[in-house]
C-alpha cells in the first residue's frame, strides 16, 4: 500500500465531519499525486468524494469542491458542476464557469447550451466558460450551431462567445507591456491564434445577413472585444441610412473610431440634428455624435455642434428640475426611490454633456474656423448658442501651440468683445463654465466694474475659479524665496483647498496628471499621491521635480532608426507599440520595430519653476488640495 492510498483513506475518514468537509476537499484539490497509482478501487475515491461534495447544502463545501475539480482535471464531475451555473450565489455561479473552464469541459457545457430546459443563466454560464477556451473543437461547436439556432438569445450566447475567442493573450516576453499596459480587456495583448481566421470569416457572413437588431449586436460585441473590422463600421452605417433607430449606434461605433469614415457624414448631421428633440435619452448619441464631428476639418459641423451642446446644456436644467419634483413626492419611499434614479440620469447627462463640449472646444481644427466663430460671437448676444462661440473664441486665444495667425486674430477679436459689456458677461460666463483661466486677472478686476451685470459675473466666476480679489493674498511669491525657505513656509502655512484646485488648473497641471480614476490616465496619478509622500515631501517635490521622480515616470528618449528623437514619460504601451508624452503635453505614438535607441534620463519631464509667480498661500493650497483628494478615498 502506498502513500497516496493511505493519503486518500484518511480523508475518506475525515469526509463524515460537516466541518471539516470544506477542509477535506480542498485537500484534495492540492495533493500532488498521481491519482491512477493508488491500489484497487480506491483510485476512484478522489472523484466520488468530490462528487458528494458538489451536492452539499453547505456553499463553501461546493466551491472547494469545484476548485479541487479543476485543479485536478477531474472531467468526470464536469456535469455535476454545470448544475451550478447562474446560481443564485453569485461566488458559486462564478467559480463553476471558472472551473469549467480550467478543465476545457466543453462537452458538459454544450449540454447546457443544447438543452432547451435549461434557465437562461445556467446557460449564460455555459457561454462564459466555453468563451475562455481556446480550443479549435469549441470554435467548431459554435459556428455548427450558429449556423442552424434561430432563438435570438441562443445566437447572441453564441457571437458573445465567438468574439471573445477572436484573440487570445499573446506570450509575454518580458517587455511588452512595461509600466503602462493597456487594460481594455479582454486581453492585455491581444493576438490572433490558430482559429481567429475562421472566426473571422464567420463574423463576416453574419454580419451581413444580421437583422439589424442583431447586427447592433454584434457590432457591438466586436467592438468590446476589439476586433477592427470595417465590414462592421460599413454594415451598421448602412443600416442607419435605412433606420434612424441605428443611428445612436453608428454614432457609438463612429466615436470610437481613430478615423473619420468617409460615408459617416450624412448620419452624423442627422445625429447632430436631434438637437431639436428634447428626449434626455438622446444625450449620448449627441454627444458621441460632437466627438465625431471634433475629428472632422470642415466647417459644416461647427453650428450643428454648438446646438447640440446648447440643447445637451438645456436638459440639464430639466433633469435638475425632475431630481427636485422626485424629491418632493409625499411618499417618503418613493421619493428617495425615484430620487435616486433620477439623480443618477442627472450624472450621466452631466458626464455626456462635459465630453461633448470638452470635445468640441479641443477639436484640432477649430482654429481653421476661426474666422466663423469670430464672426457668429459677436453676434445676437440673447441667444444661447452665441455664449458657445465665445467659449471657442477663447479656447482658441488661450491655445498653446496654436497657429500664430489664429492666436493674433481671436485675441483681437476677444480684445475687442471685451470692451461689450454684453460680450463681457459672455466672455466672463465662458471662462467659468470651461475652467479657462486666460481671462483670469481681467476677471479680478471685473470685480468692481461699474456694470452691475458685469461685476455679477465676475463675482460668479471668481467664486468658481477662485480667484482671489487684489490685495487678498499677502504672502510672497514663490520666486522671492529660496526653495529651502519657501518648502519650509509652504509646509507652515495653511492654505485653501478650493483654491489649490484652481491652482491645479492654473498651473497646468492637468496638461500631465490626472486626480480621478475614472480619467484616462496621463502622468503619475495624483489621486492618492499624499498616502505615498507627507506635507514636507510633497512640497520639495513640486519645488523640484528632479528630487524624486515616481516609478514609470522617468524621462524615456527615444531614437527611431530615421534619427529622429522623441523624448518624454511613457503613458501606454503595448505589445508593438509605445506612447510617450512630451514636454508640451503632445502624446506620440512609435512602433517598436523602428526604435533604434531607447533610454531612461535622470531627469524628470516636470519642469522646475512652475510654482515661481504663485504665491505661497497658492502653493501652499494646492498641498491642501492634493493632501484633500487622498482623504476622499
Amino acid at each position: 500500500r502506498n502513500s497516496a492510498t493511505q493519503a486518500l483513506e484518511l480523508l475518506e475518514g475525515l469526509m463524515d465531519s460537516e466541518d471539516l468537509k470544506p477542509f477535506v476537499v480542498r485537500a484534495i484539490g492540492d495533493l500532488d499525486f498521481d491519482f491512477e497509482k493508488p491500489v484497487g478501487n480506491i483510485k476512484d475515491l478522489p472523484d466520488s468524494l468530490v462528487s458528494a461534495a458538489l451536492t452539499s447544502d453547505d456553499p463553501r463545501t461546493i466551491v472547494e469542491a469545484m476548485v479541487s475539480a479543476a485543479r485536478q482535471e477531474m472531467g468526470e464531475v464536469a456535469p455535476s458542476i454545470t448544475a451550478h451555473l447562474g446560481d443564485d450565489d453569485p461566488v458559486i455561479a462564478h467559480t463553476a464557469f471558472r472551473a469549467l473552464a480550467k478543465m476545457g469541459a466543453a462537452e458538459a457545457c454544450f449540454a447546457v447550451i443544447d438543452d432547451a430546459s435549461a434557465s437562461d443563466a445556467k446557460r449564460q454560464g455555459a457561454f462564459f466558460a466555453l468563451m475562455r477556451m481556446h480550443d479549435p473543437k469549441v470554435v467548431d461547436g459554435l459556428l455548427s450551431r450558429l449556423t442552424s439556432e434561430t432563438d435570438s438569445d441562443k445566437r447572441r450566447g453564441l457571437l458573445s462567445a465567438l468574439c471573445r475567442l477572436y484573440h487570445h493573450e499573446g506570450e509575454w516576453t518580458g517587455d511588452s507591456w512595461g509600466t503602462r499596459p493597456d487594460t481594455r480587456g479582454p486581453y492585455y495583448q491581444p493576438e490572433p491564434w490558430a482559429e481567429t481566421e475562421k472566426i473571422d470569416a464567420a463574423l463576416k457572413q453574419q454580419l451581413a445577413k444580421a437583422s439589424p437588431e442583431e447586427a447592433t449586436f454584434l457590432v457591438r460585441e466586436m467592438s468590446r472585444n476589439r476586433i477592427q473590422s470595417n465590414d462592421a463600421l460599413d454594415r451598421v452605417l448602412t443600416l442607419a441610412k435605412e433606420n434612424p433607430k441605428m443611428i445612436p449606434e453608428a454614432m457609438a461605433q463612429l466615436a470610437a473610431a481613430s478615423e473619420p469614415h468617409p460615408e459617416g457624414m450624412p448620419i452624423l448631421m442627422k445625429a447632430l440634428g436631434w438637437h431639436n428633440d428634447p428626449d434626455p435619452t438622446h444625450h449620448q448619441t449627441l454627444a458621441d455624435a460632437v466627438t465625431v464631428a471634433a475629428k472632422l476639418n470642415t466647417g459644416d459641423v461647427v453650428i450643428p455642434s454648438i446646438h447640440a451642446i446648447t440643447a445637451m446644456q438645456r436638459n440639464l436644467g430639466t433633469l435638475q428640475g425632475a431630481v427636485k419634483k422626485a424629491q418632493e413626492n409625499p411618499d417618503p419611499v418613493k421619493a428617495k426611490s425615484d430620487a435616486k434614479y433620477a439623480r443618477q440620469a442627472l450624472t450621466d447627462a452631466q458626464k455626456q454633456y462635459e465630453t461633448a463640449r470638452d470635445a468640441f472646444l479641443s477639436a484640432p481644427w477649430l482654429e481653421n474656423q476661426h474666422q466663423l466663430i469670430e464672426d457668429l460671437a459677436t453676434r445676437k448676444f440673447e441667444n444661447p448658442e452665441t455664449f458657445w462661440f465665445n467659449a471657442a473664441l477663447l479656447n482658441l486665444a488661450s491655445r498653446k501651440g496654436g497657429s500664430p495667425e489664429s492666436i493674433e486674430m481671436t485675441g483681437k477679436t476677444l480684445e475687442k468683445g471685451w470692451q461689450n459689456p454684453q460680450q463681457r458677461v459672455l466672455l466672463i460666463r465662458a471662462a467659468a463654465e470651461t475652467k479657462n483661466r486666460f481671462l483670469d486677472d481681467r476677471i479680478r478686476i471685473a470685480l468692481n466694474d461699474p456694470i452691475k451685470e458685469v461685476a455679477q459675473a465676475a463675482k460668479s466666476a471668481a467664486k468658481a475659479l477662485k480667484i482671489q480679489a487684489p490685495g487678498a493674498d499677502k504672502t510672497p511669491k514663490i520666486a522671492t524665496l529660496d526653495p529651502k525657505k519657501a518648502q519650509e513656509m509652504v509646509v507652515a502655512h495653511k492654505g485653501d483647498v478650493a483654491l489649490g484646485e484652481a491652482v491645479f488648473a492654473r498651473a497646468t497641471c492637468v496638461a500631465c496628471h490626472t486626480v480621478s480614476q475614472d480619467e484616462a490616465q496621463k502622468g503619475p496619478y495624483l489621486g492618492n499621491i499624499a498616502e505615498t509622500y507627507k506635507r514636507p515631501e510633497l512640497a520639495l517635490a513640486i519645488l523640484d521635480p528632479n528630487a524624486s521622480i515616481a516609478q514609470g515616470f522617468k524621462t524615456n528618449m527615444i531614437t527611431l532608426k530615421d534619427g529622429t528623437i522623441g523624448m518624454g514619460f511613457v503613458t501606454d504601451e503595448q505589445g508593438e507599440q509605445v506612447t510617450i508624452r512630451d514636454v508640451a503635453s503632445q502624446e506620440h505614438v512609435y512602433q517598436k520595430k523602428d526604435i533604434a535607441k531607447r533610454e531612461e534620463l535622470p531627469t524628470s519631464m516636470m519642469p522646475p519653476g512652475l510654482m515661481a509667480n504663485f504665491t505661497v498661500h497658492e502653493m501652499a493650497s494646492l498641498v491642501d488640495y492634493l493632501q484633500a483628494l487622498a482623504k476622499k478615498k
